[in-house]
């Protein structure tokens, strides 16, 4: 990827909207050192350490009438959780929260929100932003006991562009080999790596909202969830983990 580093800006993601420009180059990542309105799914604010942790974003152009956001997200998320994994050691803790956190031991440890912009009429493109914790340890207080950074798990310090610039070329990789559906391949990966799978769930369905528990991953990256009054299997692109 052809990384931009820029000391301070409000929000990566919306920087690569403001410069439009930039949306016709697939791969163009921003890294910003210090970003002060940094956002996650749903408006939620996404904290970043000063020049110790890593907030990015990048333009990606999809295969011709791939519509399917959640999948590219998942895509990205299990690029970048075999990265992480291969720089911890206690691996078992290590999961993928559908569809767009990476946890360790339950903790967030990163975040992924993928947002499809407009370059003309014609044309469209995915900005995907990336939060990860790598060397804080000082969280504040009220995300001292829901996120976590790769120093507190693994006692080292990580050199941040080193660290962008390995993980975004194996993003890069992983996204020029996507396929939809996904690969049965793929999809057990996710299933064997998943901290989503039996947990609870409500969902919007024909304007009701249920509940259910989750029982698996489709290969167009929906959640199967079983209802639990019906017991019917409902497949969903939108879920609030309960």
């Amino acid at each position: 990827m052809n990384i931009q580093i820029l000391e301070k800006i409000n929000s990566t993601n919306d920087y690569l909207k403001e410069n439009k420009d930039l949306l016709n180059h697939n791969f163009c990542a921003i890294w910003a050192k210090r970003q002060t309105k940094g956002r996650g799914r749903k408006e939620n604010q996404w904290y970043c350490g000063e020049n110790l942790d890593l907030a990015f974003s990048f333009v990606y152009h999809p295969p011709e009438n791939f519509e399917q956001v959640t999948l590219i997200t998942l895509y990205i998320g299990l690029a970048v959780f075999q990265f992480i994994y291969k720089n911890i050691n206690n691996k078992d803790k290590l999961k993928i929260k559908w569809p767009n956190d990476i946890l360790y031991d339950n903790k967030k440890l990163c975040g992924i929100l993928c947002e499809r912009v407009f370059i003309n009429d014609n044309k469209s493109a995915i900005i995907a932003g990336i939060g990860i914790n790598i060397n804080t340890l000082d969280f504040p207080e009220e995300l001292k006991k829901t996120s976590v950074s790769l120093k507190q798990i693994t006692g080292k310090t990580f050199d941040l562009f080193h660290f962008l610039r390995e993980m975004t070329a194996e993003i890069e990789s992983f996204l020029n080999n996507m396929q939809y559906p996904m690969s049965e391949n793929i999809r057990f990966e996710l299933l064997e790596n998943s901290h989503s799978i039996g947990k609870p769930v409500k969902f919007n369905h024909d304007e009701h909202i249920l509940t259910g528990t989750v029982k698996d991953i489709a290969l167009d990256g929906c959640l199967i969830v079983k209802e639990n009054i019906s017991k019917k299997m409902h497949k969903i692109f939108e879920a609030v983990f309960l």
